[in-house]
């Protein structure tokens, strides 16, 4: 079957690496791929797939009928053997057997929507596995974008196929250091925005490559009320939760500076021992993380706060559901107005996680975090072995950076536990700079000093890793 790739394919070197290693291996495999719409699945599956000459079905919510007729026609064409409508997918995958399908990848995209469609498919697919493939080296790749779907009817233990995977894979966003290959043309400082407004979702940063420049990308597709990134949140949670209202009021608060089980409990109006339920789909979803000082220990810490780490999510809820009115009237000034006056406070908090991303790729072994107690804070604390630690303070302003910021956190450093019986590093990022005075002091002191040319140079180098 040959597979035509419309867009080049970028990155995704780990995950093919380990598609490549399931495949090696000998015997029947049984491969569970899932992850959030637009996250690059299927562009995945079909690379891989394309190496390997393997067979790629897309499942429809039309019925086991529909789709097993569909299926072996497909599966006859990769196989080269006589055309056949098989009544079921049980037969297909017999068929294929007897005309010596032994090895080779069969990928079934979507599978959610054919399990969904009949309540006979998943016991069909342990029969498959059990007695039609179990003595092959095919390797049966079930793909699917819900995850809540997927963990049901493919991981789960009530599933009939539970305990039968040979792995499974969760396709998380591209890392940072790879999404200026989707953004050509973009300076280093509009890429970090862009991802600061999209995240590492290839299907998002495609949308930003199509357009001249940042404000064209966000008058004409997110503040726009055809734009193809308008109602993408929405879809989103509303495809893959029960009651989306009630998680579009948490993330509404937390998107305003909520950060706590109680205050965000408080601005909904719910028990706040009602919330966690609520926070843990989230989590799982990729939507929100819950983050501790790096220095707790303890699991069941009450000095949690949360966030909602998908950037696509927090610029929506900040910058896109306040302005719904403006932009369905086709005003996109009102909320792009908007976002310009604040910009730089958003994208500080994206910067301070990007800076923490590079850390811990520049230092293998250590833990990267937040740092918070009593009113202060640090943007980035890592801990290494042997007692090492690194203090980080970033800055993503206008100005370039005078000598007060590195002066703050010395002072700040000595509240952290630990710091006292160290010896810690310092080191502070300025977008925009330092004022000479500043780097004449910071040198003298030993304290490190990144400017966005400095974090450029950095990323390159471990891009290249």
């Amino acid at each position: 079957m040959i597979i035509m790739n419309i867009r080049k394919f970028i990155d995704r070197k780990v995950e093919m690496n380990s598609l490549e290693a399931i495949f090696k291996r000998k015997g029947f495999k049984l491969y569970p791929l899932y992850g959030r719409r637009r996250i690059g699945k299927t562009a995945l599956l079909k690379e891989f797939l394309s190496k390997h000459n393997g067979l790629y079905f897309l499942c429809t919510s039309e019925g086991l009928d529909k789709n097993s007729k569909l299926f072996s026609r497909s599966l006859s064409v990769n196989l080269g053997i006589p055309p056949m409508d098989a009544p079921d997918f049980r037969t297909a995958f017999q068929f294929a057997v007897q005309a010596e399908l032994k090895d080779g990848i069969i990928a079934l995209d979507e599978f959610p929507a054919l399990a969904q469609s009949d309540e006979g498919v998943l016991g069909e697919f342990q029969y498959i596995v059990d007695e039609v493939l179990s003595k092959t080296d095919v390797m049966l790749v079930l793909c699917g974008s819900s995850i809540g779907m997927m963990e049901n009817y493919v991981l789960s233990k009530k599933s009939p196929l539970f305990g039968r995977r040979t792995g499974q894979m969760s396709l998380g966003p591209i890392r940072y250091k790879d999404i200026p290959d989707f953004l050509t043309g973009y300076s280093f400082k509009d890429t970090i925005e862009v991802q600061g407004i999209a995240g590492g979702i290839p299907r998002y940063l495609i949308e930003f490559s199509e357009h001249d420049n940042i404000k064209d990308t966000l008058t004409r597709s997110v503040f726009s009320n055809d734009g193809y990134l308008y109602r993408e949140a929405y879809i989103l949670l509303h495809d893959e939760l029960r009651d989306p209202d009630r998680y579009m009021g948490i993330l509404e608060s937390m998107a305003a500076g909520n950060a706590r089980i109680t205050d965000i409990a408080n601005t909904i109006h719910i028990p706040a021992k009602d919330l966690p339920k609520y926070l843990n789909v989230l989590e799982r979803l990729g939507i929100v993380s819950r983050i501790r000082p790096v220095t707790e220990t303890r699991p069941n810490a009450k000095n949690s706060l949360y966030f909602i780490a998908d950037s696509y999510f927090r610029f929506w809820f900040r910058f896109v559901y306040p302005h719904r009115g403006s932009i369905e009237y086709q005003q996109p000034d009102v909320p792009l107005r908007d976002y310009e006056e604040k910009k730089n406070e958003f994208l500080g908090s994206f910067f301070e996680s990007y800076i923490a991303d590079l850390i811990r790729d520049l230092n293998e072994g250590y833990t990267v975090g937040k740092w918070w107690h009593k009113g202060e804070e640090i943007d980035v604390v890592a801990l290494g072995p042997n007692g090492k630690m690194l203090m980080c303070e970033v800055k993503w302003q206008n100005m370039p950076m005078g000598y007060d910021v590195a002066e703050d956190l010395v002072r700040k450093s000595q509240y952290v536990p630990g710091a006292n019986k160290r010896k810690p590093d310092y080191l502070v990022v300025s977008r925009s700079g330092f004022t000479p005075s500043a780097l004449e002091r910071m040198d003298a002191e030993g304290i490190m000093h990144w400017s966005l040319s400095d974090v450029e140079r950095l990323v390159e180098k471990n891009r290249t890793k």
